[in-house]
């Protein structure tokens, strides 16, 4: 696989990883901003569980985002080496 492929999976994930942090915060800073689901349609989910839930998925989602950036900075970090390597 290309470093430049690399480059391009990991700048893809960020991105998603990027829209699910903004929309996992959004959920958390607006818990009401849905209309309240009937407890038969909610599974009997409170506002406390459904931010509980969205906490773990920022959580989930900030661990992606960091592994995403980390292949990125590597793959970075390789195309340096590779272009110093082939100049000399």
């Amino acid at each position: 696989m290309a470093l430049s492929s690399i480059a391009a999976i990991a700048l893809s994930s960020l991105k998603e990883q990027a829209g699910k942090l903004e929309a996992t915060a959004g959920n958390i800073a607006n818990p009401n901003a849905f209309e309240p689901m009937s407890d038969d349609a909610a599974g009997g989910a409170s506002i406390s569980d459904n931010l509980a839930s969205d906490i773990l998925s920022l959580h989930e989602d900030e661990h992606a985002y960091r592994a995403s950036a980390a292949v990125f900075e590597t793959g970075a970090d390789l195309w340096d080496i590779l272009s110093v390597v082939t100049r000399d």
